[in-house]
């Protein structure tokens, strides 16, 4: 098995508890967003993606697509927020 993917089945046993407590979002959207935001943190506790990150092999980013208007938001984790993409 590839280094970085011994512990895969451990990783992939992490993700639900990894999504963390949504029970204070009331609307569904905003419980999707914090969910894709947690899972940046998650994806940079990977030995691998943390080594990629570092030598600029790898940039990861975090989308929210909004199904009734057609928008797609990406997270700009400097402000941090979800920001609309103009040219989608």
């Amino acid at each position: 098995m590839p280094e970085g993917f011994a512990n895969l089945e451990q990783r992939l046993a992490a993700v639900p508890p990894a999504s963390g407590d949504l029970s204070e979002y009331q609307d569904v959207d905003d419980a999707a967003r914090a969910v894709a935001v947690r899972q940046l943190a998650n994806l940079r506790s990977f030995p691998a993606v943390t080594e990629h990150l570092a030598d600029g092999r790898l940039r990861l980013r975090a989308w929210f697509y909004d199904v009734g208007p057609a928008d797609l938001f990406e997270w700009n984790e400097s402000k941090p927020a979800f920001e609309l993409l103009a040219d989608h």
